[in-house]
């Protein structure tokens, strides 16, 4: 990093610990905020030159001077929520502050959802403070330690053991654009008890023209026979920068299902672990991303297999237009000792334009001989018999390649279990195909 880009982040940071002073954090949130942005100026943000960034560049992030968001009264984002849905609980925060004038009410029997201010006032500090240090991140993780040492609000999400949350329950972060280049570093924690079952969406939706720069953290953690569907939508601004990481831990007999959409921002940086902790755990990921004009959209996935019997599958597809680029890393690690392991994935990419670019990569990691695994990977382009006869029946072109371009998705859109939220995304698609 550049002198005057380290000048300008400590001097950021010496903003949120004021500020943190002048809340009344304890001494402890204070500490690992400070250790978290220690680590992050020694590591720096990452560069091609590092294997697991040789593809995505983020120089015209670390180029733009980020501000903190200011306090101040909330704009109209009505347009952004829309209305509030019967069949969701809604959490919605408004450039990193929570909205409870947009927010549903959360009475409900078996969920807790806590704002990490809360925790700390109501006595739960303690408790909060072991949730996060038990999250500690590694050398390697930038910016997970620039979410640890800026992060103003985050949410805990606890499901408790046997309970049934028949609503979704959707976080919403909303970026509007009133503080040019706001820097934004939510964290959601997620603890399911066992044998709960839950549908969780985080959403993460940006003003057209909000150049923000979101570092997001999310923490799952699944607890014995538990269910849990969870699903991230990304959709900001296409002049905002995006890298969210999603970790989750799962116990024995556990079932977790991801789905992961990306239509937005400039640059965006999507990182999933998944760890199968527990005999019997089992994991789905899947993905959409949708990339045009010059947008970049990097999706790194791994799977850790950790125990015996543990089955994951993986299944990301993506649509390129323009000189879009996207990228797709997705391993599977086999622990020795994670016998019987079955584990899939595969990439799917359609591409609609000859300057449009896919680098993908699946791999395997595998210490052990009794297993099952495979993957693989697909480029290819609109059939041109299919979009001739699309043509003669009177589609004109850009319909008929929306239309197969939607049929090639269309598979692992169903993936997501719930068709008021597939309605949803089909929506954020018109939109990719409309400008």
């Amino acid at each position: 990093m550049t002198e005057a880009l380290i000048q300008h982040l400590s001097s950021l940071f010496e903003t949120v610990l004021h500020e943190a002073r002048e809340r009344g954090d304890p001494a402890w949130r204070t500490q690992q905020r400070e250790t978290a942005f220690a680590r992050f100026l020694d590591i720096g943000f990452p560069t091609v030159r590092q294997e697991s960034w040789k593809y995505t560049n983020v120089a015209p992030m670390t180029a733009t001077e980020f501000v903190l968001p200011q306090p101040a009264p909330l704009p109209d984002v009505s347009s952004l929520i829309g209305e509030h849905r019967e069949d969701e609980i809604e959490f919605v925060f408004v450039d990193g502050v929570m909205s409870r004038e947009h927010s549903t009410s959360t009475a409900t029997p078996g969920l807790e959802l806590t704002l990490f201010r809360d925790a700390m006032a109501n006595g739960d500090g303690e408790q909060l403070r072991n949730r996060l240090e038990g999250s500690a991140f590694g050398n390697t993780d930038a910016f997970p330690s620039l979410n640890q040492a800026f992060g103003s609000e985050g949410v805990w999400i606890k499901i408790a053991d046997n309970a049934v949350i028949e609503k979704r329950v959707h976080i919403l972060f909303l970026a509007t654009g009133a503080v040019p280049n706001a820097l934004l570093a939510p964290r959601v924690l997620v603890d399911a008890g066992r044998s709960s079952q839950a549908y969780l969406v985080q959403s993460h939706i940006g003003s057209p023209g909000a150049g923000s720069f979101t570092s997001a953290v999310t923490d799952i953690r699944a607890a014995e026979n538990a269910n849990l569907s969870y699903c991230k939508i990304q959709s900001e601004s296409a002049d905002a920068f995006h890298y969210g990481l999603i970790r989750s831990s799962q116990m024995a007999d556990s079932h977790v299902t991801h789905f992961d959409f990306s239509r937005g921002s400039r640059l965006a940086r999507n990182e999933l672990h998944a760890s199968l902790d527990g005999e019997g755990a089992e994991v789905h990921l899947n993905g959409l991303y949708a990339v045009k004009d010059k947008q970049h959209i990097d999706n790194h996935t791994t799977v850790d297999h950790r125990a015996p019997r543990c089955y994951s599958r993986q299944r990301y597809k993506g649509i390129l237009d323009d000189a879009g680029h996207a990228v797709f890393n997705g391993a599977v690690i086999v622990q020795p000792g994670a016998v019987k392991t079955d584990g899939v994935q595969l990439n799917q990419n359609l591409l609609l334009s000859r300057d449009a670019k896919i680098d993908t990569k699946p791999q395997l990691e595998i210490q052990n001989d009794d297993v099952k695994c495979t993957h693989g990977a697909t480029i290819g382009q609109i059939n041109d018999d299919q979009l001739f006869y699309a043509m003669s029946r009177g589609i004109n072109q850009d319909d008929a390649i929306a239309m197969l371009s939607r049929g090639f998705v269309e598979d692992v859109l169903y993936l997501l279990g719930d068709k008021s939220l597939q309605e949803s995304l089909h929506g954020l698609l018109d939109l990719y195909f409309s400008n």
